[in-house]
């Protein structure tokens, strides 16, 4: 209806807009893909999750940033910490099917912050998740947004 999945899908870099121009801060905004949405730091996670059931967080997360990260406990590092500045206890080594729907949810967002994110898109994050589990998910959001990282939340 709205337009909100379009517009995220253009500020992640994954659609072109029809008209008009974009900004962030005093700089003109337009990725002509992904890739380059993400290295100017914004990335989108969507409302299907994208993990590999069958894969760790950490095999996720090496399987996405292949050319960031190849040595693989460089990257248990990099997602530790950034599972700290998160503020999210997951374990890096189980198969992400057997992680609560909430905890995939966080591993996204914190598989996105690690590839380097500044501004995250979160396609309806709370779709599937309870009412305890809802609340959860915004306090680790607003910690992240405490610590200077830009949330767009599309509901």
């Amino acid at each position: 209806g709205a337009g909100k999945s379009t517009l995220a899908k253009i500020l992640a870099g994954i659609q072109e807009p029809d008209a008009g121009t974009m900004t962030i801060g005093d700089a003109v905004y337009a990725p002509r893909d992904r890739a380059e949405a993400k290295a100017r730091g914004v990335n989108m996670v969507p409302q299907q999750l994208s993990l590999v059931g069958e894969l760790s967080l950490l095999d996720n997360f090496l399987l996405v940033s292949p050319r960031r990260v190849l040595r693989r406990r460089a990257a248990h590092e990099l997602l530790s910490h950034t599972l700290e500045r998160a503020e999210v206890d997951v374990d890096l080594t189980v198969p992400t099917r057997n992680l609560t729907q909430a905890h995939r949810q966080l591993g996204e967002i914190v598989v996105a912050l690690a590839e380097g994110a500044t501004t995250l898109i979160l396609d309806e994050p709370t779709a599937s998740l309870g009412p305890r589990e809802v609340g959860g998910l915004f306090d680790h959001l607003r910690s992240l947004c405490e610590g200077g990282t830009a949330i767009v939340l599309i509901t």
